[in-house]
Order: C-alpha cells, then sequence, then structure tokens
C-alpha cells in the first residue's frame, strides 16, 4: 500500500469538507466512507497500518475539531467484522494518539476506552478493562457528564475488580460511587452499587455486613427475581460464616423465617444454626462446595473460615446445654485441642459474643446464662443512659433554652 498516495487522499477529502462549509455529521461521513472503501481494498496485513495512518493523520492539529471529533467518534463503527487483537491494537493506537488532547477529545476518548474496556472484559481480562476504564477523562472533557454515567463508569470499574478478586482496589471506586449517590435516582444503578458494596464486603470477610446487603436484595423489587434468589443464597453463606454472637442470631433469624430460603441447598446449615443444634464436620460437605475461593482461606489460627464459624457454632451451642464444661471435654465435642478450645472460648468471652467465664486453675468453662428479665433491665439501662448523653449535649450547646425549659417544668 502506498502511504504517500494514501494520505493524500485523505487530505483531499478533509479539505472538500472544510470548503464545502454544509452539515459537518453529513460531510464527514464521507472520511468514514473513504476508509471503508480503503479497508475493503487492502490485504489483512496491512489493515492496522491502514487504520494508524487514518488515526495518525486525524490527530494532528492542523484538522478541524469538528471533523476529527466525528471521525474518532465513528471509528468504532468499522471495528466490528475486524478480528478482536487487530482492533485492541487500532484502540490502543488511537487512545495513545488522543491523550496529549484530552481537552479537545474528550468525548471520543471515552468512547474508545469503553469499546476497548469492553473487549478485554469479554477475553477475562478483567484487569485491564478496569485500567483502561479508570484512566477515562471525567473531570476534563468540555462537555457536562452527568452524574448517572460517572456513577456507571465506576460501578463497572468496581465490578471488574471484584471479578478479578481485587477487593482494595474496587473498594476505591465503590466509594466514588457512593459520594454520588445523592445525585442518582436510577434503581438499576443503586442496585449495581449495593451489589457492589456487598461483594466487597463479601471479599473483605465482613460477613455480617455484607449478609445484611444481600438480605436488602433479596427482598429489592428493582432485582430480578433470579438475582433475588441468588442474593439470598450468597447471604445466607455469609451468615453463616460470619462470626459467632448475637448480631449473626438476628441475622440468621431473618434468613430461616424467608419462606423461600427453604427451597434452596443452604438451608439444612442455616437451619442448624437457628436451631442452636450441634453441626458435625460430614454435615457440611455439599455445603463447603458452594463457597467461593476467597471464602475457602485460612482464618489468623489456621483453620478455614467454615473452619472457624462451625467451631464457634458449636461452642455456643454447647453452652445452651451445659452450665460448666472442663476444656478437655469440650476439646472432644469441638474436634480440637483443648488449648484451642479455651482460646477459642476466651476471644468470643472477651468480645461479648458469648457470655461465661474460664476457670484456669479447674481448666473448666463457666456458662453464665443470660435471664431475660437481666437482659431488659440491661437495654433500659443502657437507653437511658443514651438520653442523658443527648440531654447533656443539649445543655452544653443550648444552655439558655435548656434553663428555660428545666425552669418551667419545675414550676409545672
Amino acid at each position: 500500500m502506498d502511504f504517500t498516495s494514501l494520505r493524500f487522499r485523505i487530505e483531499s477529502t478533509i479539505l472538500q469538507i472544510t470548503q464545502r462549509q454544509g452539515e459537518i455529521n453529513r460531510e464527514s461521513s464521507e472520511l468514514i466512507a473513504l476508509m471503508e472503501r480503503e479497508l475493503h481494498d487492502c490485504l489483512s496485513e496491512q489493515i492496522y497500518p491502514l487504520f494508524e495512518e487514518f488515526i495518525s493523520i486525524m490527530a494532528e492539529e492542523q484538522y478541524s475539531l469538528c471533523i476529527s471529533r466525528y471521525f474518532f467518534l465513528h471509528l468504532i463503527d468499522t471495528l466490528a467484522p475486524l478480528n478482536t487483537n487487530v482492533s485492541k491494537k487500532i484502540l490502543t493506537c488511537a487512545i495513545e494518539k488522543l491523550n496529549p488532547r484530552t481537552v479537545s477529545f474528550g468525548e471520543p476518548l471515552i468512547e474508545l476506552r469503553k469499546y476497548l474496556a469492553k473487549l478485554l472484559k469479554e477475553e477475562g481480562n478483567f484487569s485491564s478493562a478496569a485500567n483502561v476504564l479508570q484512566n477515562m477523562p471525567l473531570e476534563s472533557n468540555q462537555k457536562h457528564i452527568s452524574s448517572e454515567f460517572k456513577m456507571d463508569i465506576y460501578l463497572q470499574i468496581a465490578e471488574l475488580y471484584l471479578d478479578d478478586k481485587l477487593s482494595t482496589k474496587a473498594e476505591t471506586y465503590i466509594s466514588r460511587a457512593g459520594h454520588l449517590l445523592c445525585e442518582i435516582s436510577q434503581p438499576t444503578l443503586l442496585v449495581r452499587y449495593q451489589k457492589c458494596s456487598a461483594g466487597m464486603l463479601d471479599f473483605k470477610r465482613r460477613f455480617l455486613d455484607s449478609a445484611r446487603k444481600y438480605l436488602y436484595l433479596s427482598f429489592n423489587s428493582s432485582v430480578d427475581p433470579g438475582d433475588q434468589i441468588f442474593s439470598l443464597r450468597r447471604g445466607i453463606v455469609c451468615a453463616i460464616l460470619a462470626s459467632a454472637g448475637l448480631q449473626r442470631s438476628r441475622i440468621l433469624t431473618s434468613f430461616y423465617k424467608d419462606e423461600r430460603s427453604l427451597r434452596i441447598p443452604e438451608f439444612i446449615v442455616l437451619e442448624k444454626m437457628y436451631l442452636d443444634r450441634i453441626i458435625h464436620a460430614n454435615e457440611l460437605e455439599d455445603f463447603a462446595a458452594t463457597l467461593l475461593s476467597h471464602q475457602k482461606g485460612p482464618s489468623l489460627d489456621g483453620t478455614t473460615i467454615l473452619e472457624r464459624a462451625i467451631i464457634e457454632h458449636n461452642l455456643l451451642a454447647v453452652s445452651k446445654i451445659y452450665k460448666n464444661i472442663s476444656f478437655n471435654e469440650l476439646g472432644k465435642l469441638l474436634g480440637i485441642l483443648p488449648i484451642k478450645a479455651e482460646k477459642i472460648a476466651s476471644h468470643m468471652i472477651s468480645e461479648q459474643r458469648m457470655i461465661g467465664s474460664i476457670d484456669q486453675i479447674d481448666s473448666k468453662l463457666e456458662f453464665h446464662g443470660s435471664n431475660s428479665l437481666d437482659c431488659w433491665d440491661e437495654h433500659i439501662s443502657s437507653i437511658c443512659r443514651e438520653v442523658n448523653v443527648v440531654l447533656e449535649m443539649v445543655r452544653k450547646n443550648y444552655s439558655q433554652w435548656f434553663t428555660q425549659s428545666f425552669d418551667l417544668q419545675i414550676v409545672d
């Protein structure tokens, strides 16, 4: 291919478009038509050099911005019949040429990056696709970009990083999307944000928080019925993997009382946990097979996340049966060493996830059953303390009003 004559034909077409002074979109379409004719006549190995020449010429500053913008906005339309690898090379070339002129070519750069990210995602290159999108000129573009569009891009980046199990990077863009929530009214974007948040919390092993978000999604009318069931299942898994205690018991209750839970495989384990029954390792094989790779990792003490969750659950189940138990006997029941049983029990007691005390002299664990009236009294005392704190804050910030109101109550 003679690139000298090609440059001449391109420049001649641009000159003709400029001289006509007609409707810019209609006239500029001649450039795309010229490129399609050249593409039809060239050999397969000449396709990329042909596009590279077009791109290099159209990125030069001497030509009309309106014509150049039109060309790059419609460049994507000519890539459909091409090989994916060639398309990626062409898009990368166009992005590199336009990057120094981001202010002038903000909109074409956005479209080119979106299409390149789409191709990379289809190949499974999630991180590469996210990197392409995160360099998108969302702030430096001359054209106003809506909050909905920005949030959509931020969520796409977060979803791609989560697909590649990079939760820390995903969290950055979920946070950016969160700053736009007050400006968003589209239900689909809000649902996607909740899904990303739940997935990120799941990856970070904040299972209790993740379970709450999945529970919300399972009832959200904007979510497809199939996705609602998926969210319900993921929420139950996260609730089962969460640290045992009162907070987890509450979320387990919500899932257990949901009639839809009866029809999903995880219900067997959910029911045993809700009913405070001891769960044996051989009952977990089917459940363990449903776990994602990050949910199978080790906890701080070397056991897997599931093993730790089951040990803690069984310890609470034992507390419903025994008033006290030796650590040797407890270790046998839990299937672990006595010293490990003691460490886990002390950890749960210190975090107030279990009520009890350890007698190290006799090497036994004492369970202190919670009286319902005592719990009720403690709740009332807690509320009264909170009210006192609020009153003290009001007195400090609005002393004059507080004094007048207090005096009126005394007079009454």
